[in-house]
């Protein structure tokens, strides 16, 4: 009886602690003449622990005239709210469209975030800068 009572108030105890993380998700959107990107960030906010996550996904679509030549090259991709915090290199694929994962990251108390990133894309010796906004 003893062991059963044990179990039952360890497993009401972790329940407790999952009901009590917040998540929270918002998309941000932007476009110029040869990109539509869109950004979809979630934050994981624990509220027993000051360890709070953030995460974001993005597809970034070139819709300039041609996307020939460009598959397999390497395009650099920076984002952030105020500066720069993440980014890396990937290659668009056969439609023209680069998806990745970027702010997989964990923030102490509140993570920031603004009204709108930047994301900058170079691709050869082009770079351009698209402002998303939160819809």
């Amino acid at each position: 009886m003893r062991k059963s009572t044990s179990i039952t108030l360890i497993l009401l105890f972790v329940i407790f602690l999952t009901a009590c993380n917040e998540e929270t998700s918002s998309t941000y959107v932007g476009e110029n003449e040869d990109w539509l990107v869109q950004f979809d960030v979630v934050e994981k906010k624990s509220l027993y622990v000051n360890d709070n996550e953030i995460i974001g996904n993005y597809v970034a679509t070139y819709k300039g005239d041609s996307s020939e030549g460009l598959e397999n090259k390497e395009v650099l991709y920076e984002v952030g709210f105020e500066e720069f915090t993440s980014g890396g290199n990937a290659s668009l694929n056969n439609e023209g469209v680069l998806k990745g994962t970027a702010f997989q990251t964990s923030c102490h108390l509140d993570c920031e975030r603004g009204p709108e990133l930047i994301f900058k894309v170079k691709v050869a010796d082009k770079e351009e800068n698209i402002k998303l906004n939160k819809e």
